[in-house]
């Protein structure tokens, strides 16, 4: 027989379930009401209830985030997240929290990274594109690669010189140091023989931003007065031009005859007495019989300012132009430094002894060979300021006051002979360091005495 249910039980039923379904919900929430007196009277600090009223006014107040350092907060956070929903709190709010606070660390680790790898790209970028950078290696491998130097000097731009006097010309009242194509090197020494092997002669001085190198070459073995004639210019003494030319052609010049005296005294080797062979650059030379390769050196020379505080000490050798006083200046000896070496050269030519120096900057200078000047300041003691000059290799030495200094700086050679034949003081023109030095000085001591 079939069990059937009758529309009273069924309704019976559902009374039943509808009030166990109010009872239990009721057990609920006294059992909730319960464990909330329980929380606030062990941590009176977090108050769920009047989180839960904010809620239910519509406020967006939340349970604050567990501080640093606390071992309660984050159980009492937990606990408040474990409510159910009917109570009012989030039970994913934690999650939450954990979850944007690694979304913002993430996105802090991918700033260091991206700010890491931009400045690294910067840099390449800046290198690629740098000027100096690109001119700088362009001129390694015209001296490492002789096949790529023998190509530039089809395109390159040269500068002359008759035994090592470079060729200028005068137009109006400036000097230009001219610069030749390579056919028009070709038409000027149509004349000899083997043109080609004179080209090889040529020695690599430098490049333009544009990439077209820049050659010297010593036409010693030419007329003078043909070249001269045929160019409408004169080659003048080294000394001469660099204080007349443009300020930019005159290290060219000075860098070019170092170079080539260097290569006119060093054609064989020291060790076998060999020739040696230059390279198209001209950056060494080659002794094949031993396997010895030379690189062009430069001496190191100090030039020194000598002071008291308040004047400055300055002389002048017999080779020098009538009037001229300098720097004292002298070479390093074997196994010297700087400061050893001003102090030998201050005590060997005026008796003096230096108590302290400075560096002030550093040229380089062909005269007498290719030296490296190296600038500095010397200051002697106050008390201890008397002269005892070394008459071998000095003329003149003596000390100057400011205001002589000044006017010395106004004045130029021509106008230094007075009507007696004597000769005011002046001193060396701007190219030089040691003008430099005494430009220093004035700046110095006028600030000292404003």
């Amino acid at each position: 027989m079939l069990w059937r249910q009758t529309p009273e039980k069924l309704e019976g039923r559902k009374g039943r379930r509808k009030k166990g379904r109010k009872e239990g919900k009721k057990g609920r929430k006294e059992r909730g009401e319960k464990r909330e007196r329980s929380e606030q009277e062990q941590s009176p600090e977090v108050n769920p209830s009047r989180e839960l009223r904010a809620s239910s006014l519509g406020r967006t107040t939340a349970p604050s985030a567990p501080s640093a350092g606390s071992d309660s907060e984050p159980a009492e956070w937990l606990r408040c997240c474990r409510r159910s929903p009917g109570s009012g709190a989030d039970p994913c709010r934690w999650r939450r929290h954990t979850a944007q606070q690694g979304h913002q660390l993430w996105v802090l680790v991918m700033a260091v990274v991206y700010q890491a790898l931009h400045r690294r790209v910067s840099s390449l970028v800046c290198r690629l594109h740098s000027t100096y950078v690109r001119k700088m290696r362009y001129l390694n491998q015209l001296k490492e690669d002789d096949s790529l130097c023998r190509q530039a000097q089809a395109s390159g731009a040269f500068y002359l010189f008759h035994n090592l006097s470079p060729f200028l010309q005068k137009v109006g009242k400036k000097y230009l140091v001219p610069q030749l194509s390579a056919a028009e090197m070709k038409r000027i020494l149509e004349k000899l023989p083997e043109a080609e092997q004179w080209l090889e002669k040529s020695v690599l001085i430098g490049c333009s931003d544009e990439h077209r190198p820049h050659f010297a070459l010593d036409l010693g073995a030419l007329d003078k007065s043909a070249i001269e004639s045929e160019l409408q210019g004169s080659f003048t003494d080294l000394r001469k031009a660099l204080f007349v030319v443009d300020g930019k052609d005159s290290p060219l010049l000075a860098s070019a005859q170092s170079l080539l005296r260097w290569h006119d005294s060093h054609q064989y080797c020291s060790k076998t007495g060999q020739p040696t062979q230059k390279n198209p650059a001209g950056s060494k030379r080659v002794c094949h019989a031993s396997g010895v390769t030379y690189y062009p050196q430069m001496s190191p020379v100090v030039i020194t300012l000598v002071s008291d505080g308040s004047r400055c000490l300055l002389a002048r050798q017999p080779s020098f132009p009538q009037g001229m006083f300098t720097a004292l200046s002298g070479f390093c000896d074997m196994g010297e430094n700087v400061e050893e070496t001003v102090r030998r050269e201050v005590a060997e030519e005026v008796g003096l002894e230096v108590e302290s120096l400075r560096y002030s900057a550093s040229q380089h200078w062909p005269f007498p060979s290719s030296c490296l000047m190296i600038a500095c300041h010397a200051l002697v003691g106050a008390q201890r300021t008397e002269i005892s000059m070394d008459t071998l290799e000095l003329e003149e030495a003596r000390w100057f006051g400011l205001e002589e200094i000044v006017e010395g700086l106004k004045r130029e050679p021509r106008s230094s002979k007075q009507d007696d034949g004597s000769f005011l003081p002046w001193f060396p023109p701007k190219q030089a360091i040691a003008h430099q030095l005494i430009r220093e000085w004035v700046q110095q001591q006028s600030a000292q005495t404003a």
